[in-house]
């Protein structure tokens, strides 16, 4: 079981996805010249090996990281633009 997320890592790699991605060229395309906008998924797998430094204890353990970002910017005119970003991060696989 502690080897589905490293198998799942090895999967994205092989089929060719980037552990990145960005929509905003996209999006952008289809807004005035006044609006810009982004979304981005980012993930990512974390493995820890012994984390607590006690080898009495199987501590290892891998993590699924899932970050998404939305950001909308706004220049009404040349000096002065409005700024807004949200964000959500997710942990999936956790086993406390």
């Amino acid at each position: 079981m502690r080897y589905k997320n490293l198998l799942l890592s090895v999967f994205f790699v092989l089929i060719g996805l980037k552990p990145q991605a960005w929509a905003g060229d996209f999006l952008n395309q289809h807004l005035p010249s006044y609006l810009k906008a982004d979304v981005e998924f980012r993930y990512r797998l974390e493995y820890k090996n012994n984390f607590d430094f006690d080898e009495g204890k199987d501590d290892s353990d891998a993590y699924n990281l899932l970050r998404t970002r939305v950001s909308l910017k706004y220049n009404p005119i040349k000096e002065a633009s409005i700024f807004i970003q949200g964000q959500d991060a997710r942990v999936s696989n956790l086993s406390t």
